[in-house]
C-alpha cells in the first residue's frame, strides 16, 4: 500500500516554482555494497518488481462526465488531483520531507468527481482513487489502491468489468539500477590536481591549460589513462574528444535527467543546470535544498554535463548542454523507488515545458531505473515514450541493467530499457570489453564506458590520503547510458532538425565492434557495438541536411517565422556571406524569382519576355514566365521591365491581385478597409482596388507606428523580410 500521496500539478505557471520549499534530507550513502546486491540465483519471477496499486484508463463517456464536472473541455488542460492530499490526509513521506501542500482547489474538484460515475464504480468495487492523471495519450487515467486484502491482480480484474473503465494495468514500481563503487586507488592524484578539482583554483590554471585538438582546460579532461587517478579514460576512448573539434553544445541543446535528483549549487554542474525548472516528480513540488538524496543523478548528470571549460573537475561530453533534472524517486534510504505514474507525470512535465516553449530544445531523456519481466506490460509509459520519441523528437536513453552487481549479468528484459521506443545501453571496461555483470539480451542497442567512470558527486571522496572533493568513480550501466546522452545532444546540436531515428542510425552504423574473447557477446546481444560519436557525427552529418539560419535572422525578429519558413520551402535564398539581408529593398527582377520559386514548378517554356533590360541572367526564366502568365508587366508603355529598379509595396499588392483575384473581385472590393490605415490616401488610383483586396484577403496587414496606429506605405520599397512575410500569409491563407 502506499505510504505517502502526492500532487502533480502540471500547469505551466507551476513548473517555475523553485524557492521556499523544505529542503531535501542529507546525503545517505551510495551505492549499496555488493554484499546487498540480489541473489544470481534468483529466477526472472522473483526478480520482477512489485505494483503500487493499478491505474484505469476511462472510457470516452466516463472523460466527457470529468470534463464537464471540472468545466474543461481538454483533457491536457487538467492538473492532475492528489486525491488523499485533497481531503487533508497527506502522509509524511519515507525520506522526511513530510509537510501539507494541500490545496483548497483540489479539495474542490474532488467534491465534484465524488459525485461520477467512474468515481463511484471504483468506490463500490472496493477501491479509492488516489491520483487523477492526464496522460500524454490525451486520456484520463486513475491511480487506484485496493482495498485492504485485496491484491493489485485482483482489483485490476474487477476494474477491467466496469462500465467506466476502458484499460488498467499496474502501476509499477521502478528500482533505481545502482551502480557498484570501485575499490580504493592505487595511484593518487597529483595536488594540483586535487586542488583545482575542489575549488576550482583559477590560479594553477596554467596546470590545467588545454593540451591540443582544442581540448577544454578542466584538469581531469586532459588524463586518457584509465590507470591514473583521477581521469576521463572515455572521453578518448568514445571519441569526444574528436568529436568536439565538430561541434560542441554549448547550451544549444537540453537534456533531462530522471533520477535521483541532481545538487543543484555542484560547482562543476551548476552553470548548466535549468535551475529554476528543477522538479521533484516523486513529491510534487520545486527540486530544491541539496537537489540530491541520493548522489545517483548528481554522478549521471555530470557524465553528461559537467562544466566544461572552467579550470576545474571534468568536462562532460557533451561540452555544457543544459540539464533539466527532474527527481522521479523516493528518498527512501534503503532502495529509492520509482513507479508508472511518477515516470508519466515526470514526462508530462518536460512536455509541458515544451509546449509552453519555456524549454525549445530538449532532445534527450536519460533514465537508470526499471524492472525485470517476461513481457513488456507498462502500456501507459511506452506510449508516453513513443509520444515523446515521435512527436517531440526526443531521445529516451537507458541503462540495460547491472545483473547481480558482482559476476553474472541478467539475460532478460529490463523495462523500459527494453522497449523498442528506448535505446539499451550496455557498460564496456576501460579496456573496450563487456562488463561482466552488465546485462545483455537482443533488446540491447548500444555499448559505452562504464567501468571506473569519474564524475560530480554529492559528498567528497577520500580515498587513501587523497581527499578528491565531491566526485567520485562508479561502475555500472548508470554511468554508461549518460555518455550516450550526451552523444545524442552532441548530435542534435550538429543537427537540430534530425528525428530519434536518424540519431539513432547514426550511433548504430558507425559503433565499433566490441572484442572481449571471456565474455563473447556478439551473437546473444543486440548492441550494435561501442560508441563512437566522432564517426556518429559525419553519419549523421551526410544524412540529414543542415537546417538553415542566417547571421542576421534571430529568434524574436517579428521577421523570422516568415524568412525561415520561405527559407526552407525554398521560396527565398540568403546571400553566399551567409546573411539574408531582410531589411534589403527587394528588386522586381527578384520578386519574379520568389513567386517563381513557388508557383513557376521550372516552367521555361515562357517566351522571351519583351523588355530590353531583361538580360540572360538568374532571374531569365522568371521573368519570361511572370510576364506570360500577366503576373507582371514593365513601367508604362515602355519596353522596359526594371531590373534592379526596388518593388513597392502597392507594385506587390498589384502584383498579388494579378495572380488570384478576379476582375469581379477587384471590381467589387469595398475599399474602405483601407480607411484604417492613416495614410491610405498616398496610395495611387490604379492600386486601391488591389490593396483593398489585399488587406481585406490578409495578404498585406500594413505596419505598425509607435502610437498605435497602422500604415500602408503603399510607395516605400518592399523589404525582402516584408516579401517573406506576404508570401507566407497568402499560403497560409490558401490564396497561392
Amino acid at each position: 500500500m502506499k505510504q505517502y500521496t502526492h500532487i502533480r500539478i502540471m500547469a505551466t505557471a507551476a513548473l517555475a516554482m523553485s524557492i521556499g520549499l523544505i529542503p531535501l534530507s542529507s546525503a545517505l550513502a551510495l551505492p549499496q555494497s555488493a554484499a546487498s546486491a540480489p541473489d544470481a540465483s534468483q529466477t526472472s519471477n522473483e526478480r520482477d518488481q512489485p505494483s503500487d496499486g493499478i491505474i484505469v484508463t476511462l472510457t470516452d463517456k466516463a472523460e466527457r462526465e470529468i470534463l464537464s464536472l471540472l468545466g474543461e473541455t481538454d483533457v491536457n488542460a487538467i492538473d492532475t488531483l492528489s486525491i488523499d492530499d485533497a481531503k487533508g490526509d497527506r502522509a509524511v513521506n519515507d525520506g522526511g520531507n513530510g509537510g501539507d501542500n494541500s490545496d483548497s482547489s483540489d479539495a474542490a474538484a474532488i467534491e465534484l468527481l465524488d459525485s461520477s460515475s467512474a468515481y463511484r464504480e471504483l468506490e463500490d468495487a472496493g477501491m479509492e482513487v488516489t491520483q487523477q492523471v492526464a496522460t500524454t495519450g490525451g486520456d484520463i487515467a486513475l491511480e487506484v489502491q485496493p482495498a485492504d486484502g485485496v491484491s493489485d491482480q485482483e482489483a485490476l480484474e474487477a476494474a477491467l468489468e466496469l462500465d467506466s473503465v476502458k484499460s488498467a494495468q499496474p502501476n509499477y514500481v521502478y528500482n533505481l539500477i545502482e551502480p557498484v563503487a570501485d575499490e580504493p586507488l592505487a595511484t593518487a592524484a597529483s595536488p594540483a590536481m586535487v586542488t583545482l578539482a575542489t575549488d576550482g583554483d583559477a590560479g594553477a590554471a596554467e596546470t590545467a591549460e588545454a593540451a591540443t585538438d582544442g581540448l577544454p582546460n578542466d584538469p581531469w579532461a586532459s588524463i586518457s589513462n584509465p590507470d591514473e587517478a583521477p581521469n576521463q579514460y572515455y572521453l578518448y576512448s568514445s571519441h569526444f574528444t574528436e568529436a568536439w573539434n565538430m561541434v560542441k553544445t554549448n547550451k544549444t541543446v537540453t537534456v533531462a535527467v530522471l533520477d535521483s535528483g541532481v545538487e543543484l549549487d555542484h560547482s562543476d554542474l551548476k552553470d548548466n543546470l535549468l535551475t529554476p525548472l528543477a522538479w521533484d516528480s516523486y513529491y510534487d513540488q520545486a527540486l530544491t535544498g541539496t537537489g540530491d538524496y541520493v548522489g545517483h543523478g548528481t554522478h549521471v548528470a555530470g557524465i553528461i554535463a559537467g562544466v566544461a571549460n572552467n579550470r576545474s573537475g571534468i568536462a562532460g561530453g557533451s561540452y555544457n548542454a543544459k540539464i533539466l533534472p527532474v527527481k522521479v524517486f523516493s528518498d527512501s534510504a534503503t532502495r529509492p523507488q520509482s513507479n508508472t505514474t511518477a515516470l508519466i507525470s515526470a514526462y508530462k512535465y518536460i512536455l509541458t515545458l515544451v509546449n509552453s516553449t519555456a524549454v525549445e530544445d530538449l532532445h534527450v531523456i536519460n533514465l537508470s531505473l526499471g524492472y525485470y519481466g517476461s513481457d513488456s506490460n507498462d502500456r501507459l509509459l511506452q506510449r508516453t515514450i513513443r509520444d515523446a520519441r515521435d512527436n517531440y523528437r526526443i531521445a529516451t536513453v537507458c541503462a540495460a541493467g547491472n545483473g547481480n552487481k558482482v559476476d553474472t549479468a541478467y539475460t532478460e528484459n529490463i523495462y523500459p530499457a527494453d522497449f523498442e521506443e528506448c535505446i539499451a545501453v550496455t557498460a564496456l571496461t576501460a579496456t573496450g570489453s563487456n562488463v561482466v555483470f552488465s546485462d545483455y539480451n537482443k533488446a540491447k542497442d548500444i555499448s559505452a564506458p562504464g567501468a571506473s567512470i569519474w564524475s560530480t558527486y554529492t559528498r567528497e571522496t577520500t580515498l587513501g590520503d587523497v581527499n578528491y572533493g565531491k566526485y567520485t568513480r562508479l561502475t555500472g550501466t548508470s554511468m554508461a547510458s549518460p555518455m550516450v546522452s550526451a552523444a545524442c545532444a552532441l548530435l542534435f546540436a550538429e543537427r537540430p532538425n534530425a528525428t530519434v531515428d536518424q540519431v539513432c542510425d547514426a550511433l548504430y552504423t558507425t559503433a565499433e565492434p566490441v572484442v572481449d574473447a571471456e565474455n563473447d557477446r556478439t551473437q546473444t546481444s543486440g548492441s550494435h557495438g561501442a560508441l563512437n560519436i566522432a564517426a556518429a557525427l559525419v553519419e549523421l552529418d551526410a544524412a540529414v541536411e543542415k537546417p538553415l539560419s542566417f547571421t542576421d535572422v534571430a529568434k524574436g525578429d517579428w521577421f523570422y517565422d516568415a524568412v525561415m519558413g520561405a527559407a526552407n520551402r525554398k521560396i527565398m535564398n540568403g546571400y553566399p556571406t551567409g546573411d539574408f539581408r531582410p531589411n534589403k529593398a527587394l528588386t522586381r527582377e527578384q520578386a519574379a524569382v520568389v513567386l517563381y520559386n513557388y508557383l513557376g514548378e521550372g516552367d521555361t517554356s515562357s517566351p522571351r519576355a519583351p523588355h530590353t533590360d531583361v538580360l540572360d541572367d538568374y532571374y531569365t526564366p522568371a521573368v519570361n514566365w511572370a510576364v506570360a502568365k500577366g503576373y507582371m508587366k514593365g513601367y508604362g508603355d515602355t519596353n522596359v521591365f526594371g531590373v534592379g529598379q526596388p518593388l513597392t509595396r502597392q507594385e506587390l499588392a498589384g502584383i498579388f491581385a494579378n495572380i488570384v483575384a478576379s476582375k469581379e473581385d477587384l471590381q467589387n472590393i469595398d475599399a474602405s478597409v483601407l480607411q484604417g490605415m492613416t495614410d491610405y490616401r498616398d496610395s495611387s488610383d490604379w492600386a486601391v482596388p488591389a490593396l483593398a483586396w489585399c488587406v481585406t484577403n490578409g495578404v498585406i496587414n500594413g505596419k505598425g507606428q509607435a502610437d498605435g496606429t497602422r500604415q500602408l506605405q503603399p510607395k516605400a520599397s518592399c523589404s525582402r523580410a516584408e516579401m517573406a512575410g506576404i508570401m507566407m500569409n497568402s499560403i497560409g491563407q490558401g490564396l497561392i
